[in-house]
Formats: C-alpha cells, sequence, structure tokens
C-alpha cells in the first residue's frame, strides 16, 4: 500500500493552495491506517504486559506499564508522553530486524 507524500501536502498547503478531493481523501484513508496501527499495537503491547510472568523484574513490569500508559495517551491524542520521537522507516526496519532474530 502507498503512503500519503505529506511532504507534497505540506508543499501545497505552503503554497496557499487547496488539496483536491483526491488528495484530502488519500489523507483520511491513510490517517484511518494509522489510527488502526497504532490501536493495533497498543493492543499487542498490552497483551505482553498482561502476560508477564510472575517472575518478570520489577523493572521489566514498570516498563511495560509505562509504554502502556504512553500508548493510552496516545490513542487519546496526547503523545506528551513520548521522549523521543522515531522516524517509521527506523522504526520498520528494527522490526523486521527483531522479527528474523526470533525465527533464526
Amino acid at each position: 500500500m502507498q503512503r500519503t507524500d505529506t511532504d507534497a501536502i505540506w508543499g501545497v498547503l505552503a503554497a496557499g493552495q487547496a488539496l483536491s478531493v483526491e488528495a484530502t481523501a488519500d489523507l483520511l484513508r491513510d490517517l484511518e491506517r494509522w489510527r488502526d496501527l497504532a490501536a493495533y499495537l497498543a493492543s499487542c503491547q498490552a497483551a505482553t504486559a498482561e502476560g508477564l510472568p510472575k517472575s518478570a523484574s520489577k523493572s521489566s513490569r514498570a516498563r511495560m506499564a509505562s509504554i502502556c500508559k504512553a500508548a493510552a495517551a496516545g490513542l487519546d491524542g496526547d503523545l506528551s508522553h513520548i521522549k523521543h520521537r522515531t522516524e517509521v522507516e527506523w522504526a520498520r526496519k528494527r522490526c523486521l530486524d527483531a522479527s528474523s532474530d526470533q525465527t533464526s
């Protein structure tokens, strides 16, 4: 699936032009996909936290709780819990690397 070119959209808006109906619809579809992805990943994180073994360290439990709190706040639109912004491509590569580490 092709991602929306937000740089192009910002360029159109910076030039004082209106977005086309097609560009607006593409942007809204992309927003819906990102919201769905965020909700799915937040739910996965919560499931991981819920499934921690009793033997998990206090620091592991605290980290999971902190991530879940940040995810819940983010789903409400509050990104203040995010201390370090992450680029999409870097996160994508990190996930691919982590998934291949688990299957090797």
